[in-house]
């Protein structure tokens, strides 16, 4: 939340991350994970993911790293790489339509 708030990119205080759920899944279009390790736990978990689950850093060829138990510095690196890949991804899902 300080990152966000240090890049003014506006958080709820409530947000928290928690497990993903069946119906989340099954609602998604594009699921966007940062690191492999997750693509194999969402892809195990739900087997009908596999088509529509990529890595955030995907066309930069690179899996962002959880960067839980790091110091601050490591938070806001990561933040970038969240954002490259943001910024990365969004040409072409409106390309595709998926945004406006």
């Amino acid at each position: 939340m300080q990152i966000c708030a240090l890049r003014g990119t506006p958080l709820s205080a409530e947000k928290r991350s928690a497990p993903v759920q069946g119906a989340e899944i099954a609602a998604a279009k594009l699921i966007l994970v940062m690191e492999n390790a997750h693509k194999h736990d969402v892809l195990s978990r739900f087997p009908t993911a596999g088509g529509k689950t990529f890595l955030l850093g995907h066309w930069e060829g690179r899996e962002i790293a959880d960067p839980i138990g790091q110091d601050l510095d490591y938070f806001i690196k990561t933040y970038d790489l969240i954002a490259a890949g943001v910024v990365s991804w969004t040409p072409r899902l409106k390309a595709v339509g998926m945004l406006a």
